[in-house]
């Protein structure tokens, strides 16, 4: 890791080198669903309640219950 800032603190003929990291370290973790039972993966799958059609990859609407928004 890079220090952000360096610098020293002196007392007299006493000299200390002081480095300045970040406190903090962005973390993405990307979790799946498992069923317990045999650690089978679950997999996000778009269904129309209607009809039982499936929708993979295709970019749809959002709609509240009053009216249908695009994003």
């Amino acid at each position: 890791m890079k220090a952000l800032w360096k610098g020293s603190i002196s007392f007299g003929l006493v000299n200390i080198p002081i480095k300045l990291y970040s406190g903090t370290q962005a973390h993405n973790l990307n979790l799946d669903m498992i069923r317990a039972k045999d650690k089978c993966a679950i997999q996000y799958v778009r269904v129309c309640k209607k009809m039982v059609r499936k929708y993979r990859g295709m970019i749809l609407p959002k709609a509240t219950k009053r009216k249908m928004v695009t994003m």
